[in-house]
């Protein structure tokens, strides 16, 4: 029988628990305890709780065969205030880890990820992935009373099976394409996209440099930032790096805490910088999280010659997957045709709350789905995010 515990401050025993146990099972960098203090520190969030599953595990007994006790009352196996009563040792064995913040969806507080939309994974850490375990994650989740979870990729969906947990409901999919590194980069495209590449990347080679920064400081998120600010995401009111301060505090703690698993590059042409990638390194996997060109130079498509540079680079520097991200573009389906695929779930113990999330979800489905009519929504979007409200100074409530 397993055991849970919920931890609503994360305690340096826990820890040093959790880095040892990502160290050793985890494949990607979203679980990891890293990961979760970045994002805690960068959005000042206070409210999170951690689930442990876990049991106990009943070793050491206080006295060996041809011990004897010393004066301490200790033996070779350490003193008795290290042992529970009945001369034996028990430990914590945990089995997953499952760490959730406090956040809004919908004007709604919820439970969900740490990193949100920046994450292509769950930061779920599993272990043991026996039916006991499934079982407390299932319980967990169900007893949540509001939860938004992003990135469900299929592998966790199958094992917990979301879908026939009482008032959750999912979104469409979504499709973040891969590419193995073992070879050429290229040797998926077809001979006429790959011509095309080609010709487009000779026709700037000279006047082009790629710069990946070895060492990743603050100042070169600012000058990614400086590139965002001129890019098509912001005139079309789209999420973008510099319209999002809680992304660069992210970024900036986590070169606080492991500036070796950043990587920031930047492709500049005559000398003026013309797009940025920031990406993941973990376990000789590039996970890209950001990417933004200036519009100024889309004449000669940044986002496709940038990867007549970037994609032999990572191949050459020991590399061996790239996954671009969640969502699909014309590029990306034309260099690979490896594809993971993720949903996002809503869940609600109340049914008012439940249908709420339905309906927004719907409304915000259909925006989408209309290219014309969210083309303008994100325009008025955009516009009502960059208007600043200023009191005047001697502004007095009336009496």
């Amino acid at each position: 029988m397993v055991k849970i515990k919920t931890l609503t401050n994360l305690d340096s025993v826990t820890l040093k628990e959790w880095e040892k146990l990502w160290n050793l099972h985890s494949d990607h960098f979203f679980n990891s305890p890293i990961w979760f203090l970045a994002c805690v520190k960068a959005k000042e969030i206070r409210n999170y709780n951690i689930h442990l599953i876990y049991n106990s595990v009943q070793e050491n007994p206080a006295l060996r065969g041809g011990d004897e006790l010393n004066s301490d009352m200790s033996s070779s196996l350490g003193k008795p205030r290290l042992l529970r009563r009945g001369g034996c040792h028990r430990k914590r064995k945990i089995l997953a880890i499952l760490p959730l913040v406090k956040g809004m969806k919908y004007g709604i507080g919820v439970c969900e990820f740490p990193g949100g939309e920046l994450i292509d994974k769950p930061p779920f850490l599993i272990i043991e992935k026996s039916n006991r375990v499934i079982n407390a994650i299932r319980q967990i989740l169900a007893e949540t009373d509001n939860l938004y979870l992003t990135q469900i990729d299929d592998e966790l969906d199958r094992i917990v099976n979301f879908g026939n947990l009482k008032w959750f409901f999912s979104s469409q999919k979504s499709e973040s394409p891969y590419l193995p590194l073992n070879g050429d980069p290229f040797e998926y495209m077809n001979s006429k996209n790959r011509k095309r590449l080609f010709k487009l990347y000779d026709s700037y080679k000279k006047d082009l440099k790629f710069i990946d920064f070895k060492k990743v400081t603050k100042k070169n998120i600012k000058y990614a930032v400086e590139i965002d600010k001129k890019s098509s995401k912001v005139s079309r009111g789209l999420n973008s790096l510099s319209s999002r301060s809680a992304q660069q505090a992210l970024l900036e703690k986590l070169i606080d805490f492991c500036p070796e698993c950043l990587s920031v590059n930047i492709m500049y042409y005559k000398h003026i910088p013309v797009i940025y990638s920031i990406g993941i390194i973990h376990n000789k996997i590039y996970q890209a999280i950001l990417t933004a060109f200036d519009n100024d130079f889309r004449f000669m498509v940044p986002g496709k010659t940038r990867l007549c540079f970037l994609l032999p680079y990572l191949a050459k520097n020991g590399y061996e997957l790239i996954n671009f991200g969640n969502g699909l573009s014309g590029y990306k389906t034309d260099l690979t045709p490896f594809f993971s695929s993720h949903k996002d779930y809503y869940h609600s113990i109340n049914p008012i709350i439940f249908c709420w999330f339905k309906c927004v979800y719907f409304i915000e489905k259909q925006l989408k789905d209309n290219s014309f009519i969210y083309k303008y929504f994100c325009l008025i979007r955009g516009a009502v995010r960059n208007v600043k409200f200023h009191t005047p100074k001697n502004w007095r409530k009336s009496k």
